[in-house]
C-alpha cells in the first residue's frame, strides 16, 4: 500500500475576481509584512496577494487572525500546491498560460531566494510550478 503524500504548505489568497482591488489592497501590507521570513513566498500582483508558507513554520495565531480578518482565504496541503501550480500555468488568469504570471511567480522565488526566505519545500513546489508554466505556454496556440 502506497502512503499519499500531502504537500505541507499552506497560502492565503486575495486574488480578484473573489476579491475586489480595495480588499486586495488591504491585505497586502499585511501579507508584505510577513513574507520576510524562511518558508515564505509573495506572489502580488495587481490582481492577487498570494502568500504561501511551509507550514513546519507557521505564521503564529496572530498572524494568521490578522490576514484573516483583512479577507484573505487560507487554502491547505493538495489545495495550496495545486494553487500556486495553477496560478503559474494561467488558470487563474483571463489568459491561459499568460507570459506574465510565469514571470511574475519567477521574480516573487527568485527574490525569496536570494532573501534566503524561500525554504526547501517552496523552493521544490515553485520548481514544479515553473516546469507547469512552461509546459502550458508551450501548448499555446502561436499569435501569428
Amino acid at each position: 500500500m502506497t502512503r499519499e503524500l500531502v504537500p505541507r504548505v499552506a497560502a492565503f489568497v486575495a486574488a480578484a475576481p473573489e476579491m475586489d482591488a480595495a480588499g486586495r489592497a488591504a491585505v497586502a501590507p499585511v501579507a508584505e509584512r510577513l513574507a520576510g521570513v524562511e518558508g515564505r513566498l509573495l506572489v502580488a500582483t495587481c490582481h492577487r496577494v498570494e502568500l504561501y508558507l511551509d507550514e513546519r513554520r507557521p505564521l503564529g495565531r496572530e498572524a494568521e487572525l490578522a490576514l484573516e480578518r483583512s479577507g484573505a482565504r487560507r487554502v491547505r496541503g493538495r489545495e495550496a500546491a495545486a494553487r500556486l501550480i495553477e496560478l503559474t500555468v494561467g488558470l487563474h488568469s483571463a489568459v491561459l498560460a499568460e507570459d506574465q504570471l510565469i514571470h511574475q511567480v519567477r521574480t516573487a522565488a527568485a527574490g525569496a531566494r536570494r532573501a534566503g526566505t524561500l525554504g526547501p519545500d517552496l523552493d521544490r513546489l515553485v520548481d514544479m510550478a515553473l516546469r507547469a508554466g512552461r509546459t502550458g505556454r508551450s501548448w499555446r496556440p502561436s499569435d501569428g
